[in-house]
């Protein structure tokens, strides 16, 4: 074999590292799945403890459903009226969330609501004894300090 080949077989070689490599660096590394609803369920009258997963382990909170929430997933609150628990910020949403009242329980597509003006879910600023809320809903980026 002459040298010019060996030259050749190396470029070649060489070649084929760098494009393996690539795919190496470009691949993303498969992180571990875990179970989170795409919607969270909100209702006062469901048994204490629930995740919100569905309406019979509902969040009994406005506010827990909220936290846990992720960004991006959809919480359904049946009818009623909801205080928040911080008078100075009310209910505090700080990412990207759908919200959607005027749900009975046990609902499972977003149609089968009644018009609002039949179901209303209210959310309120008069706190009883507290006094009233500086904001019934405060939407911001970050947590409060």
């Amino acid at each position: 074999m002459t040298s010019k080949s060996y030259v050749l077989r190396f470029e070649r070689l060489r070649l084929l590292m760098l494009v393996t490599i690539g795919v190496l660096f470009i691949r993303r590394p498969v992180l571990a799945q875990h179970y989170v609803p795409a919607r969270m369920y909100v209702n006062p009258a469901a048994a204490p403890g629930g995740d919100g997963a569905t309406w019979g382990a509902a969040w009994q909170s406005l506010d827990d459903a909220i936290l846990n929430q992720l960004p991006g997933g959809a919480i359904w609150v049946v009818t009623g009226s909801f205080k928040p628990t911080s008078q100075i910020t009310g209910f505090n949403i700080t990412k990207p969330l759908q919200l959607y009242g005027g749900f009975v329980g046990g609902e499972t597509s977003i149609g089968q609501r009644l018009p609002a003006n039949l179901n209303a879910t209210i959310l309120e600023g008069n706190l009883g004894a507290p006094g009233v809320a500086r904001h019934v809903v405060t939407i911001s980026h970050r947590e409060p300090d």
